[in-house]
């Protein structure tokens, strides 16, 4: 409208005039509101997300340490377990060799005892064939040795 149109207009239609602005204007105050709020949640639901990103961020930081340090331990307690195993490994060989040593000292002990026994039977069996005054016959070596448990009350 112009001005000189507004001139012409009655007291009424200029005050019905001014009313109509008027609700467009409060109409136009709510709508910006409207956005105000809006743009505001925007803001809040940005800012929201740029905390969770954050967290985010932290955690997955923290579950890398994690990792890192379990790899960590699994690396050093497995080092751990291979050097226990050498050492039992090595600790069965010394175990198993000083068995065989004892095992064969065991085995000439017994041989030398037996061949003692024998010599002193042979002996003796002389000694009584000699006293009795029996004719002398050779005797014979046993075909097979002794069993294992035979042998003399000192061994």
């Amino acid at each position: 409208m112009t001005m000189e149109s507004l001139h012409n207009l009655s007291r009424e239609e200029l005050l019905e005039l001014v009313q109509a602005q008027q609700q467009q204007i409060d109409l136009l105050q709510q709508q910006l509101a409207t956005r105000s709020l809006i743009m505001d949640e925007a803001g809040s639901i940005a800012q929201a997300a740029m905390t969770l990103n954050g967290v985010f961020q932290a955690s997955q930081r923290a579950a890398d340490q994690y990792l890192e340090s379990a790899e960590a331990l699994k690396k050093r307690k497995e080092s751990e377990y291979y050097l226990r195993l050498a050492q039992a490994e090595q600790q069965a060989q010394a175990l198993f060799l000083q068995t065989e040593e004892q095992c064969r000292a065991m085995t000439d002990h017994a041989a030398q005892s037996a061949d003692y026994y024998w010599v002193a039977l042979n002996q003796r069996i002389e000694e009584l064939l000699s006293a009795q005054m029996l004719p002398q016959t050779e005797i014979a070596e046993p075909a097979e040795e002794p069993a294992e448990d035979s042998f003399g009350p000192d061994d």
